[in-house]
């Protein structure tokens, strides 16, 4: 039976811990006012497409 464990060296030079560094917090904060209009429009989208079509949506 051939093994299919990787073969080659680890690809990155510092171990991955699991947690953002401190600039990708900063990142992530930074945009978090267009995640949560995204966030907003997409519950918008979704409450329209549940439900039946108005005289209004005509």
């Amino acid at each position: 039976m051939k093994s299919i464990a990787a073969l080659q060296a680890v690809v990155t030079a510092t171990p991955f811990d699991g947690e953002p560094s401190d600039a990708e917090l900063d990142a992530i904060e930074t945009e978090m006012p267009a995640i949560l209009a995204d966030v907003v429009l997409l519950d918008a989208q979704i409450m329209t497409i549940d439900r039946t079509p108005t005289e209004l949506d005509e």
